[in-house]
Order: structure tokens, then C-alpha cells, then sequence
């Protein structure tokens, strides 16, 4: 029995998938969250698909804010370096009502990035209490 060709269209599907599957973790330190100011929380995740976008923004609509598709973003997407996650959704409200805003809507924005950004060499978080650094874990 003979294998029945691929349409080009699949072909190139298939490779978009490898494509994505190939991307692998990528990091954000966020120096707010870390023990020390020495040592940054280090949050780890895969790169976003336009389907996880789109719940995210709907998220926002139906809770009534943006803020909610942001809490989403992290609860989902933020994972430590075993590829678990970190946060559910008991951590929901904290979020929302305890965390320091700005520094949420930086975190759930970096992992909600639809760029290619290109690797970077490891190296120590710089620019203080307000940076966020993002890298691909390789």
C-alpha cells in the first residue's frame, strides 16, 4: 500500500509545526518576584499560539478588563524550569488585588509576545528592580 501524497499545503504545515515545536522555553526573569534582588524569579515558558492569545483577550472581555486576560496569561502560560506550572487559579485574586500591577501587565505582556525574538547569551539580570529580561532557554 502506497502512501498517498501530502498537498503542499500540508507540507508546509507540518513544517510550521516542527517550526514551533523546535522555538523550546524561553525565560523572563522578574528581579520584583525573585528571593533577593540578587537573584530574580526566573519564569519559564513556551512561546504563545494564536489560539492562547485569542482565549486570553477573550478572557479580558468577558471578565470586564484587561487585567483578567493578563492573570490568565501567567497563570497559564508561567512554568519553572521542569516545564511545570507555577500558578492556578488560587492565585487568581493576588494577582489582581495584591500584586504590584505594573509588574504584572510586564510579565503576562512578555509572555503573551507573538515576535521571534533571537536568542540570547545567558547572562546576569541588568537594569535594576524594573527590568524584565526575557531569553530562550536552549
Amino acid at each position: 500500500m502506497s502512501e498517498v501524497p501530502q498537498s503542499l499545503g500540508d507540507q508546509i504545515m507540518g513544517r510550521a509545526k516542527r517550526h514551533f515545536g523546535d522555538i523550546g522555553l524561553r525565560h523572563v526573569d522578574v528581579p520584583e518576584w525573585g528571593e533577593t534582588p540578587e537573584a530574580p524569579l526566573r519564569i519559564y515558558y513556551k512561546p504563545i499560539t494564536l489560539s492562547e492569545k485569542q482565549a486570553f483577550l477573550r478572557e479580558a472581555a468577558m471578565g470586564g478588563g484587561g487585567e483578567y486576560g493578563a492573570v490568565k496569561a501567567i497563570i497559564d502560560k508561567a512554568l519553572d524550569a521542569d516545564g511545570k506550572r507555577i500558578f492556578d487559579l488560587s492565585h487568581r485574586i493576588v494577582m489582581l488585588k495584591s500584586a504590584y500591577g505594573p509588574v504584572v501587565e510586564r510579565l503576562s505582556e512578555e509572555l503573551m509576545r507573538t515576535d521571534l525574538k533571537p536568542a540570547e547569551p545567558e547572562a546576569p539580570p541588568a537594569g535594576g528592580a524594573n527590568s524584565l529580561e526575557t531569553k530562550e532557554k536552549n
